[in-house]
């Protein structure tokens, strides 16, 4: 047969590969390939298979790895001093870059570098790698590679695109001003790129935007949103451009923009921060302070930030800008004197973003919330009130660990409105520590007082007058709490330490009847104690005349029976001193307190019977011992009086039959 013709088939061969049908080339370089062929045209025919497997797996690298690195090393390894080997290197490293072997890859470029560092393919190669180390986010290793080429291989056609990777790479370190030095030597030399690539605008733009440079930031961004109108990114654009006329002041311009927002992209997640923006008219982003958010408030507009921030919670209830308005939505309560309102929106910001850093702002809305609902509720004495935001927030007991004065006693009143004695008393015992507070000192001690007293805590009474000991009391104060300490020591039995209290009180003027008449009814049983039957008796007859005069002026503080006391120690007093008629005039007196059938009325006839002897009168005498006979034969005082008439006969009898000795 006719020997095939080689040169002729190779070409066929190149015009399918031209033609990009790479399997029909592939299906005839195969058959070349047995052919007898010159070094040169084997080496072509290598490298032409070599192309063509990596044309037919553009588009699955993974697939097309291991027979594109095969077919290639093979044509590189035919003549590794082949001029075509720059080729081999290049394709080793870009189908190891495809398939995420960046290493490997660069590998192949270092070697691509090293021995071929004249190669056009050598720019390209650090072009792609570049690209892939700033897709994959290494920016550093990124601007190596793109530097390199700036520095190495400036003629290239690899400098542009190298130019405008390397900027954005720097601009995603923070680099700015390195990055802005870049763009504006992109922007001299390729004025065009914008066309060709795009979405190199909007990173130019946020430059910008960053450096101060809010006029060139407009431009270019105007620019991208001109030719990508329809760009579904192209709502951070207009919230940028909006910021800017913000910026600048330019409160229309900004509102057409951020409403344009808002029409065409209500989903996005620019809307929330474009309603912000509208509501607030102006830039008011991070953390402001309360007196920062009053002012905001205070300033004149033409609207009304609640009414933009309760959208933003109805329309975009989990974006973040949901959480900083429900925060100053509170602050907008609080400034609007809707304070409990305020507080409750505050709390319900804390319990639904714990871990928020505007949760201070929060906790500063409930503390100066309770400021204010508690000075209201102080002047209206309303202590229920100032406990229940008290016991709600527990932010202002946070703030209050040690509460003033003024909180102090307002929520002891609330406890003890309440009924709750024993939380209300132990907030106020700090004041009975210190000395006297002019403001609640007596409140305080007249209500622990008034607590010790009611309770009958007698030693509590001590105990109090001990710590107002060295207290600036008022005179009447004063002799209020010797009252009350020597009553307290006669419960505690502790008389000898009561009397002289009672001394210095029965001595004043000043004080009250009541305190008059018990100072000298125990002053009266001291002298009785003692024997001192004068002091005994005129001290008798003055609680008598003191305490009557209570019940003559239907005194709460009448004790009738202390008159009941000073009457049977008269009768005491006066029997003593054999006064036996005055006696029995109190014995009359004391009677009205023993009526007949009282258990103690045999007991009284029967004393009066014998001052009816003492006096010498014994038909008195007899006739009164018969009635109490008559009334109870069997009680103790009917024996002793039925003993005492026949001890009497008995007597009379002997003295008949007794001779006269005289």
């Amino acid at each position: 047969p006719k020997p095939p013709d080689s040169p002729a088939m190779i070409a066929e061969a190149k015009k399918m590969l031209d033609s990009l049908q790479y399997q029909a080339a592939l299906d005839l370089l195969a058959q070349i390939r047995e052919h007898h062929l010159t070094p040169e045209q084997r080496e072509n025919v290598l490298y032409m298979i070599s192309e063509a497997t990596n044309s037919l797996y553009r588009d699955n690298w993974m697939e097309g790895y291991e027979p594109v690195v095969v077919s290639t090393n093979e044509a590189m390894n035919y003549n590794l001093r082949s001029q075509r080997v720059p080729e081999a290197l290049m394709r080793l490293g870009m189908i190891n870059l495809n398939t995420g072997n960046q290493d490997e890859a660069a590998g192949y470029f270092g070697a691509l570098k090293n021995k071929y560092a004249l190669d056009p393919n050598v720019p390209l190669g650090y072009l792609a790698l570049g690209k892939d180390q700033f897709k994959k986010g290494q920016y550093a290793e990124a601007v190596q590679s793109f530097q390199s080429i700036l520095d190495e291989y400036p003629e290239s056609r690899a400098v542009r695109d190298a130019s405008r990777y390397m900027a954005e790479a720097l601009f995603k370190q923070g680099h700015n001003s390195r990055a802005l030095i870049l763009v504006d030597f992109v922007d001299r030399r390729w004025p065009r790129l914008y066309l060709d690539d795009p979405e190199y605008l909007p990173m130019v733009g946020e430059l910008q935007f960053q450096e101060n440079r809010p006029d060139n930031a407009l431009q270019t961004y105007w620019t991208y949103y001109n030719l990508i109108p329809d760009n579904p990114d192209n709502h951070k654009l207009l919230l940028r451009i909006g910021t800017i006329y913000l910026q600048k002041g330019l409160q229309k311009g900004s509102r057409d923009v951020l409403e344009e927002l808002m029409r065409k992209y209500p989903q996005s997640t620019s809307a929330p921060i474009a309603l912000q923006r509208l509501g607030e008219e102006g830039l008011y982003d991070g953390n402001p302070t309360l007196d920062q958010l009053f002012a905001l408030f205070e300033r004149p507009s033409n609207t009304s930030p609640d009414v933009y921030y309760r959208r933003i919670l109805k329309e975009y209830p989990t974006s973040p800008e949901a959480e900083l308005a429900t925060l100053r939505l509170a602050a907008w309560t609080f400034w609007s004197k809707e304070t409990a309102e305020a507080m409750g929106q505050a709390q319900k910001f804390i319990d639904d973003y714990p871990l928020s850093p505007y949760v201070p702002r929060a906790e500063d809305i409930i503390r100066r919330g309770f400021e204010r609902e508690f000075a209201l509720a102080r002047d209206e004495e309303n202590y229920e009130r100032i406990l229940r935001l008290w016991e709600q927030y527990p932010q202002v007991q946070a703030a209050h660990v040690e509460p003033t004065d003024d909180l102090r006693v307002a929520l002891a009143r609330g406890f003890m409105n309440r009924g709750k004695e024993k939380e209300g008393i132990d907030l106020l015992s700090v004041f009975l520590e210190r000395p006297r507070d002019p403001d609640y000192g007596d409140y305080v001690y007249n209500l622990f007082l008034a607590r010790a007293l009611r309770n009958e805590d007698w030693n509590g009474v001590l105990e109090l007058a001990e710590k107002v000991a060295r207290w600036n009391l008022q005179p009447a104060v004063r002799a209020q709490l010797d009252y009350a300490r020597a009553i307290s020591s006669e419960n505690l039995g502790l008389g000898d330490k009561a009397l002289p209290i009672w001394r210095k009180l029965h001595d004043r003027d000043d004080i009250p009847l009541y305190q008059k008449a018990y100072a000298t009814y125990f002053m009266a049983r001291d002298a009785e104690h003692r024997r001192d039957l004068q002091a005994a008796y005129q001290l008798n007859m003055d609680t008598l005349k003191l305490f009557t005069q209570l019940e003559e002026e239907r005194s709460d503080k009448a004790d009738p029976e202390r008159i009941r006391e000073s009457l049977a120690a008269l009768m005491d007093v006066t029997e003593v001193a054999n006064r036996y008629a005055e006696s029995l005039d109190w014995a009359d007196k004391y009677a009205v307190f023993v009526p007949e059938n009282s258990p103690d009325y045999a007991g009284l006839r029967f004393r009066v019977a014998r001052l009816h002897r003492k006096m010498g009168d014994l038909g008195r005498w007899k006739a009164i011992l018969d009635d109490i006979i008559k009334r109870e034969p069997d009680s103790v005082f009917g024996r002793m009086a039925a003993s005492e008439l026949r001890t009497q006969e008995v007597a009379r009898d002997l003295t008949r039959f007794t001779p006269d000795t005289k």
